[in-house]
Parts: C-alpha cells; sequence; structure tokens
C-alpha cells in the first residue's frame, strides 16, 4: 500500500512579493506607466497618463518588501499632508491599493530637482536663492499651519518646474506635532542625515524649527 502525503504532509507555499511595474503596464485599469522617474528606499517614481481624464501624472508605487501597516499609514499621512494643496508643494491625488501593489497618484513636474541644478551649477545666484526660499517657506509654513513636520527637506526633495516655481515633495515622512497622532516611531531617526537639526539627530520630540534648520542648509 502506498502512503500519499497528507495536506499537512506538503511543504510550505512561499508569499512571492508582487514584481514592480515597468513603463507600458496600466495600474488600476487607468495608469499608463511612460518612463522612470527616479526611485528611493520606499519606492519607485514614474510619470504616467490616467487615460480616464487623458491627464498625466505622477506614480509612486511602494516597494512590495516595504509594505506593512506602518508603511500604509505613512502613506495615508503623506495624502493628508497634501491636503488642502499648496502652489509651492506636489499635491496628491489619491492612494490606492491594487494589483497587489500600494501606490500614489500625484501632481507631475516635469523638471529637475534642485539637487541635480546643484550639480550642474554649483550654485545659485543669490537671487534665485531668495526666491527658492521664500517659496519653500511658503510651503512648510501652510505644514506648520497644520501641525506638520515634514523632516526631510534637502536639495533632492525641491521640484523646479518648467515655470520656475519650486515644489516640496516626498512629505512621506512627514510627522503631527501633536502627541498621540503618529506611527510609532520612537525608536526611529528619520531623514537625511546632512539637513537633519540636531534634535531631530538624537531623536528628540519635533517642532517646525527643525524644518526650518533643513531649509536654512539647503540654502
Amino acid at each position: 500500500m502506498v502512503n500519499r502525503p497528507t495536506v499537512t504532509d506538503a511543504p510550505d507555499l512561499i508569499s512571492v512579493p508582487t514584481p514592480m511595474p515597468e513603463p507600458g503596464q496600466i495600474l488600476e485599469g487607468r495608469f499608463l506607466l511612460e518612463r522612470r522617474l527616479g526611485s528611493g528606499g520606499a519606492g519607485v517614481v514614474f510619470s504616467a497618463r490616467d487615460t480616464t481624464v487623458n491627464q498625466r501624472v505622477a506614480i509612486k508605487v511602494l516597494h512590495p518588501h516595504v509594505v506593512d501597516d506602518r508603511s500604509r499609514e505613512r502613506v495615508r499621512r503623506e495624502v493628508r499632508a497634501s491636503r488642502p494643496g499648496h502652489p509651492n508643494a506636489v499635491t496628491i491625488f489619491e492612494l490606492y491599493e491594487a494589483d497587489g501593489l500600494v501606490f500614489l497618484a500625484m501632481e507631475l513636474v516635469e523638471g529637475p530637482n534642485l539637487g541635480e541644478i546643484l550639480k550642474d551649477r554649483d550654485r545659485l545666484t543669490i537671487d534665485e536663492v531668495i526666491d527658492l526660499g521664500r517659496e519653500l517657506a511658503a510651503a512648510l509654513a501652510h505644514l506648520a499651519a497644520r501641525g506638520l513636520v515634514h523632516r526631510d527637506v534637502k536639495p533632492g526633495n525641491v521640484l523646479l518646474g518648467k515655470d520656475g516655481i519650486a515644489k516640496l515633495c516626498d512629505t512621506g515622512l512627514v510627522r503631527p506635532t501633536t502627541s498621540g497622532e503618529t506611527v510609532t516611531e520612537s525608536a526611529m531617526v528619520v531623514g537625511t542625515p546632512a539637513y537633519m537639526a540636531p534634535e531631530q539627530a538624537s531623536g528628540a520630540e519635533l517642532t517646525p524649527a527643525a524644518d526650518v534648520y533643513a531649509l536654512g542648509l539647503t540654502l
């Protein structure tokens, strides 16, 4: 008599993460990915076309291996931080969970970031720096008025569109200053070390002053 394996004898099925999408794919049945604009630890950003309204947008897809309850709350916070919109901050339209992926549809700013510009030019003129300072300070004041700290102000998170207007982006690390309203992060220091205020580097409670410090270093 041949012993046949039972269900309990079978090896555990291994969950395979959804692969990151490529240009040419359509997400949620509407967003046609055009080209890859950049990537980071959290995800990849594509230019795309929303075929339902024939509008060009940016799509930020989170890496599947970083998607958990904490990262989901962070992207929800990113959406909330962008509403209502501000002329000097990138607008996020909506958060989607579809096709095995978590992604954001947002305003597409067709232009380089400040970090890329500085690599080419080394430094800007005084007048350009003053204009940048005013525009970015206005975006940070908008966040501060809503009780939020950006926590990652740096040249790479400043986009300059064809119209020359600066827009602060990547609000994925934004955090409420009111205790009890944030994801548990007490043991985490997040941000970019070269632009961190001392209190941020030490893991202390933050106020909008930390963003002002980072803006000063950026300028």
